[in-house]
């Protein structure tokens, strides 16, 4: 009989952390991540040293949810994976909240009353939620610097945290808020593709895939990217909805409560396709359709005069 493996993604950054940084603490054997986090917290003397715990953090260590932010279209969506996933796994977060604000993106993380009753602690969890998001966003995008400046719960002032993180601190508070360049959450991410980004939801679970496909947009935005990773012919809605683990019928009734339709989506695929295809020089109107698995080239004629007379916002 064959047993699966339940693997403890989030030990690998702790064990890196007491190997390189903290050779003097001996947690207890046989702690899994969670429990060896909290002793972390607690014996932990200086809350500043939570800035090394989550440097040590990796865009792999967080199991498969990191396929799932590697191939995300841009930072914004990858985000939306990172708070999803954070709500649902990590207990000592309440909020998870976004915002425009003068120019900027602002992104603003709460905990939970049971965190914020002992300050040290407090302090350890925002400055490794802090550095470990900064670590995160580097893995995503590169080196290149996005954060304006950041907010931190109070704690005595320490040169550290303006020197670690290159911007202005201000400590105040109980949450930890970052503040963003303006157009960051459009930054593509090179990894991207949205046909593993659906495989990479699937394995997260259905839990997480739902709370997943609520905060990316829905399902209307899940069909439009699927249907813009596809290379030639694109899908009918029975395989689109086969590619989604759903049934035809539970797809249609998701695109008519978002209102929509796959023939709405599929068309405006189609069309943004045929706009890519027709500006190469030499393309002809029956090559492209034959391209896009359009058999009767008069239906793709029909769908750019309809385009050109009635634009239409699409799915983005």
């Amino acid at each position: 009989m064959q047993h699966s493996i339940d693997w403890d993604y989030g030990l690998r950054p702790l064990q890196q952390y007491l190997a390189q940084h903290a050779p003097h603490l001996h947690p207890p054997a046989g702690l899994n991540s969670e429990q060896l986090y909290a002793w972390l917290a607690r014996h932990t003397a200086e809350a500043t040293q939570g800035l090394q715990v989550g440097q040590c953090y990796r865009i792999t260590d967080y199991g498969p949810v990191s396929l799932a932010m590697l191939c995300a279209q841009d930072l914004g969506q990858a985000v939306q994976v990172v708070a999803a996933h954070l709500l649902e796994f990590n207990s000592h977060l309440a909020r998870f909240d976004m915002s425009h604000q003068a120019g900027e993106t602002v992104v603003e993380v709460q905990f939970r009353p049971d965190v914020l009753i002992a300050e040290a602690v407090l302090r350890f969890h925002a400055n490794v939620m802090a550095a470990a998001t900064l670590r995160l966003v580097a893995d995503l995008v590169g080196e290149r610097r996005c954060l304006r400046r950041l907010v931190l719960p109070l704690q005595p002032a320490n040169p550290d945290f303006e020197a670690f993180f290159r911007v202005p601190v201000a400590l105040q508070g109980a949450g930890v808020r970052f503040h963003f360049e303006g157009d960051v959450l459009q930054w593509p991410i090179p990894t991207a593709n949205a046909a593993t980004f659906e495989a990479a939801l699937q394995a997260c679970g259905s839990q997480l895939g739902a709370r997943l496909e609520q905060a990316l947009g829905g399902t209307a935005q899940r069909v439009a990217q699927l249907l813009g990773s596809c290379a030639h012919a694109l899908p009918n809605m029975e395989a689109a909805a086969a590619h989604l683990h759903l049934c035809e019928r539970t797809l249609r009734r998701r695109l008519a409560a978002e209102g929509t339709t796959y023939r709405a989506l599929l068309d405006d695929a189609q069309w943004r396709r045929a706009s890519v295809l027709l500006a190469q020089p030499g393309a002809t109107v029956p090559y492209v359709a034959g391209q896009l698995g359009i058999a009767n080239p008069a239906t793709l004629r029909a769908l750019l005069r309809r385009r050109a007379q009635h634009p239409q916002t699409s799915v983005d």
